[in-house]
């Protein structure tokens, strides 16, 4: 058990208003991870007095808490989601047309009237079929 890490713990346990005897009994009874991980919850939780309710909560290794687990996933989407959008604003960037159309080659028709659209010859007869099964 580092002494620096422990001297972290104690002076945040006194921030809270823990007593000295408080501090000095949890530092000795319980592990670091558990008063540490206990000091992380504390926000999340609606605790009124903070200084018991941490004493009582390393005590009892009460769960962590659900705003947590919120907090936690609503950080990891938000994260996800700049990623996305940094690289979709990489893709827009590129001026290769395969990279922006996810691998379709160019247009058959460079026209720009025609929208890019390849030119066809208009045709009364589409080939759809009658009510009775026959082509048109």
């Amino acid at each position: 058990m580092s002494l620096d890490r422990k001297t972290k713990l104690a002076v945040e346990l006194y921030k809270l208003g823990v007593s000295k005897d408080g501090v000095i009994e949890l530092l000795a009874h319980f592990s670091e991870d558990e008063i540490e991980r206990q000091l992380i919850y504390l926000p999340y939780r609606r605790a009124k007095r903070k200084e018991a309710f941490i004493v009582d909560a390393i005590k009892k290794s009460y769960s962590p808490p659900k705003e947590y687990y919120y907090a936690q996933t609503k950080a990891d989407l938000a994260a996800a989601f700049d990623a996305v959008d940094q690289g979709s604003q990489r893709a827009l960037r590129q001026g290769d047309s395969e990279s922006q159309g996810h691998g379709t080659p160019d247009s058959p028709d460079p026209d720009p009237a025609n929208l890019g659209l390849a030119a066809r010859e208009p045709d009364d007869h589409a080939d759809l079929p009658n009510f009775d099964g026959t082509i048109r």
